[in-house]
């Protein structure tokens, strides 16, 4: 089977084609501040796209000159650009060299590889805990000769103070991994990764997940078809 790119697609690669036209030709291309280079007039046509939606502003990082003001008074919806304020932040606070911890605290005496007590796990807001960080932690427990927990385990996400979190808000997608809210003990994205695969009498779908839940049953009538995807 083969996937034709959708029309939508194509109008958001011209976003990163337009930039890096802008680096190759704003400083022999345009004639004056206003006016978009030609490479990128001709690129907005390619696509359908009206100059009237694009705001450019270019300055030199060594004087400070701008070299091409485009309609940057002009408000626009920031979209993904407020990454930069968020990751900005965090460095300013955190410092580059700032290292996210999860805990895990032995609440009793270990006795003969028995835990007689509670086995408490705090997230510290790591956002990258994922399976394997988890088999390491286990990995490293058995090492310490915890063999058994005779009590509870507990997961302590009290880190985060944050309200209420609506993962359909934004865009009526509540399943999408991109919604997930902040988590102080986001495990593995808060998803599951599905696989698809024909089966070996070539008509039905075989589905996979990872990782395997027991309150999850896949109610599977996919069947194997010829044509093209739908996107």
């Amino acid at each position: 089977m083969s996937c034709q790119p959708s029309r939508l697609l194509q109008r958001c690669a011209v976003v990163c084609s337009a930039a890096g036209l802008l680096l190759l030709a704003v400083p022999s291309s345009a004639t004056s501040l206003g006016e978009l280079p030609k490479q990128v007039t001709r690129t907005l046509e390619r696509f359908d796209l009206q100059p009237g939606g694009l705001s450019v502003r270019v300055e030199s990082v060594d004087t400070g000159e701008v070299i091409l003001d485009f309609q940057s008074d002009i408000r626009r919806n920031p979209a993904s650009t407020m990454k930069l304020v968020t990751t900005y932040a965090a460095l300013s606070t955190l410092n580059p060299g700032y290292v996210w911890h999860t805990d895990v605290i032995l609440d009793g005496e270990l006795v003969d590889g028995v835990l007689q007590g509670d086995l408490q796990i705090r997230g510290g807001g790591d956002p990258y805990l994922v399976q394997e960080t988890l088999w390491q932690m286990l990995s490293e427990l058995r090492r310490r000769g915890l063999q058994k927990i005779d009590g509870d385990l507990v997961f302590d996400k009290s880190l985060f103070a944050v309200p209420d979190n609506d993962p359909a808000a934004f865009d009526s997608e509540p399943l999408r991994a991109y919604n997930v809210g902040p988590d102080a003990l986001l495990t593995n994205f808060k998803v599951i990764q599905f696989w698809f695969e024909p089966a070996e009498n070539g008509r039905d779908v075989k589905i996979s997940q990872s990782p395997r839940l027991p309150n999850l049953t896949i109610d599977n009538a996919l069947t194997v078809k010829p044509g093209r995807c739908r996107g």
